[in-house]
């Protein structure tokens, strides 16, 4: 992107200061105000230009403030995302690869500044942000990737026995939550859940009491149905009202499932008891 043509619609400061979290603020209104007027045609390069700039051998706190900047662009993913399904000859699927390139820069952003309290925080806001400006249309299209995507990536983590990625996109979908799209999150994850009987029991006193005159099922789960519970367990202690409306699924799931599981349930059960 030509970032030199970028006019974001003010004067910009031509003069020093001595404090450094003046030109901080500056820094932030300007990366605001371009998004604002650039983000259709410049989104997807800012964010690869952040991740790269942010690989480099620069202190913590720079990376940090690389990410605060992007963080007003990430705001725009859903318009973008949008903007890209409606041209000619394009598609939702087109408009999704433009998503996930979004998203993996903003995770190897991520990586880069957890480890700190200050970083983490400012990771959080930058997730916030993709999914609390989204209108319903956009909402449609950005959650059920944003969540493919850090189920996904839980997953491989989970797989290679990467401990702490496994705790970073834990991290990654509990800040999510913390945003007014929370409902629609909660209602997207659980949808991942097998449903066995449409006519089994609402309220899960009557559900266990029906389990019982139901045959013995034993179906292993797979990897994504593994990583469905593990990232719920924290998300029901975060915003557990969410999730009155899915217990019955998820106790089917939980009484079905994970008595076949031989290893590395130990935290299920927990996910399981704490909804009941």
């Amino acid at each position: 992107a030509d970032w030199a043509g970028f006019d974001p619609g003010f004067l910009l400061r031509a003069y020093s200061h001595e404090s450094p979290y003046v030109f901080e603020t500056h820094a932030m209104e300007y990366s605001k105000a371009v998004a604002e007027r650039h983000h259709l045609e410049a989104l997807v390069s800012l964010m690869a230009e952040i991740e790269s700039l942010a690989s480099d051998d620069i202190p913590r706190r720079d990376r940090e403030i690389l990410l605060q900047v992007a963080t007003p662009w990430l705001g725009h993913l859903g318009a973008v995302a949008v903007h890209e399904s409606q041209k000619d000859g394009s598609s939702d699927e087109e408009a999704l690869v433009v998503v996930r390139k979004v998203l993996g820069h903003l995770t190897a952003v991520t990586r880069l500044v957890f480890s700190s309290a200050s970083g983490s925080k400012t990771a959080a806001q930058a997730w916030q942000r993709v999914v609390s400006t989204i209108v319903p249309e956009q909402e449609e299209l950005i959650v059920p990737e944003l969540l493919s995507f850090v189920v996904e990536k839980w997953e491989q983590a989970h797989m290679q026995g990467l401990v702490q990625e496994q705790v970073m996109f834990k991290f990654i979908l509990v800040s999510l939550v913390r945003s007014p799209s929370a409902t629609r999150l909660v209602k997207t994850l659980q949808s991942g859940f097998r449903r066995y009987d449409d006519d089994c029991p609402s309220t899960p006193a009557d559900f266990l009491a029906w389990h019982e005159t139901q045959e013995a099922v034993e179906e292993p789960l797979d990897p994504e149905e593994v990583a469905l519970f593990q990232l719920m367990i924290d998300l029901v202690f975060e915003c557990g009202h969410l999730f009155q409306d899915h217990i019955p699924v998820i106790l089917q799931n939980a009484t079905v499932l994970l008595a076949t599981i031989k290893q590395d349930v130990a935290s299920l059960p927990t996910f399981a008891f704490s909804l009941a």
